[in-house]
C-alpha cells in the first residue's frame, strides 16, 4: 500500500519513535534484556525510523550529510528479513547510542518542512 505521507510528518513519525526510545530505553541492557516487550517495542520503533527514513528526498538527506542514511534504511531489513540474527544488545546500542544522534540532525530537518500549525517546537 503506497502512501503519500507529507515529508514533514515523515519527519515528524521519525522525532515521535526518538522520543519513545528515549522515553523507554535509557535503562541498563540487563534491564533492557530482561523484558521482552521493552525489546519488541524498540525495534517497532527503530523500523518506523527505519521506514520513514526511505521516504526522505535526496536532497534533504544531503542537508544533514552526517547522517549515515543507508545504514538506517537497511536496519529495517534487518529486523524483517534477519531477525533471528538481531539480539537485545544490538538492539540496546542502536537505542542508546545511534538513535540519541540522530535527534539533533531530524529536529533541524523537520524545522525546515514543519508548518507553523504543525506539533513539536
Amino acid at each position: 500500500m503506497a502512501s503519500d505521507r507529507p515529508l514533514r510528518l515523515r519527519l515528524f513519525d521519525m522525532l515521535n519513535a526518538l522520543a519513545a526510545i528515549e522515553r523507554f530505553v535509557p535503562i541498563a541492557y540487563e534491564e533492557f534484556a530482561g523484558d521482552p516487550k521493552v525489546v519488541a517495542a524498540t525495534e517497532r520503533w527503530l523500523e518506523i525510523i527505519s521506514e520513514a527514513s526511505r521516504h526522505i528526498p535526496q536532497t534533504a538527506k544531503d542537508a544533514e550529510p552526517d547522517v549515515q542514511w543507508r545504514s538506517i534504511a537497511d536496519l529495517g531489513n534487518l529486523f524483517r528479513h534477519v531477525y533471528d540474527a538481531v539480539d537485545a544488545r544490538i538492539v540496546h546500542t542502536i537505542a542508546t547510542q545511534d538513535a540519541p544522534a540522530l535527534r539533533p540532525a531530524i529536529e533541524r530537518l523537520y524545522g525546515q518542512y514543519k508548518r507553523p500549525a504543525d506539533p513539536w517546537p
